[in-house]
């Protein structure tokens, strides 16, 4: 298992991968300030790649809908590693 979703299942019992945006913005903000917090705690390259890229992502907004789910978060998170 990946070793940042260990460490959440010890501080949140009922922890759900999956994230709810309203835009592509949002989810690639919440992605970069992810990634800044990992790497200052510690953890490889490949734990936070691995964690990122296999998130469900949902758009709350429809008129959103096909941006948010255009993100590709593989080239995301290669670019802000």
């Amino acid at each position: 298992m990946n070793k940042i979703i260990e460490k959440l299942y010890t501080i949140i019992p009922h922890y759900c991968h999956a994230l709810e945006v309203e835009t592509a913005e949002e989810l690639a903000s919440i992605v970069e300030n992810a990634i800044e917090n990992f790497v200052r705690e510690g953890f490889s390259n490949e734990d936070i790649k691995d964690f990122i890229t296999t998130l469900s992502i949902y758009a709350l907004d429809d008129e959103f809908e096909d941006e948010v789910y255009d993100v590709n978060l593989n080239e995301l998170v290669e670019e802000l590693l």
